[in-house]
């Protein structure tokens, strides 16, 4: 994960809380945070024009634990992808809420420009 986060990472987790790249790498580390699988599933990918950003939307399964607690289930995430300086991804954001009944998978909706818009 040190190789895939942004040096300015942010992640939203499943209650709430905000950690740093520094907080979220220090649970991993500490095995604060320890999964034990994880896999992703409907997954969303919308670049940006110059396809140098991305935004994904995926349903990530896994089986963990957090603070020694059990955080097993679905969650449908949410990450914020952007090249850096030598052209490598890096996720900068994330953002997780538990999907409560199974949930629907991810819908992205492409919008085209309408001809003539402004006339």
């Amino acid at each position: 994960m040190d190789k895939i986060y942004g040096d300015d990472y942010t992640l939203v987790d499943q209650n709430g809380k905000v950690q740093t790249r520094a907080e979220r790498l220090a649970a991993l580390r500490s095995g604060d945070v320890k999964y034990s699988s994880f896999g992703y599933s409907d997954i969303s990918v919308r670049f940006n024009p110059e396809v140098t950003g991305a935004i994904t939307i995926a349903k990530a399964t896994f089986k963990a634990t957090a603070a020694g607690k059990s955080i097993d289930g679905d969650y449908r995430v949410t990450g914020v992808w952007a090249k850096d300086k030598s052209g490598a991804w890096k996720q900068y954001s994330a953002q997780a809420t538990r999907i409560e009944g199974g949930g629907e998978p991810a819908k992205t909706e492409e919008k085209k420009p309408e001809a003539n818009a402004n006339k």
